[in-house]
């Protein structure tokens, strides 16, 4: 229900299981929107899978004009905390925040620029 959330999947076919995949979420740092790209699913993908997952979230970002952001352990540090302001939906389930929110505000921090 939350029209700020994306699915990028990797699938062999259009009605085939995925290979992998990420979710995308557009979320407010104070000053502007940031494009956050949550982890991947299943964790242990090729990187291969990571590559092309990233290159499509990049493509999305800069069809925005916004940063790509996430939680990996690599890249230059986003300063600002990432902010979901909450929506229509009841309550939201993030990786990046810990887990399910109920009203659907919630903050990540420590979020890196994908490069």
């Amino acid at each position: 229900m939350n029209g700020w959330t994306r699915v990028l999947k990797l699938a062999k076919g259009p009605h085939t299981p995925f290979i992998a995949r990420s979710l995308l979420r557009l979320l407010w740092d104070g000053e502007q929107a940031v494009l956050f790209r949550e982890r991947f699913y299943p964790s242990k993908i090729s990187k291969k899978h990571q590559e092309a997952l990233n290159a499509m979230a990049k493509e999305k970002a800069a069809a925005l004009g916004v940063p790509l952001v996430s939680l990996d352990k690599k890249g230059l540090t986003h300063d600002r905390p990432l902010m979901a302001l909450g929506g229509p939906a009841p309550f939201d389930y993030s990786d990046g925040w810990g887990g399910l929110n109920v009203g659907g505000k919630y903050t990540i921090v420590g979020a890196r620029y994908i490069e």
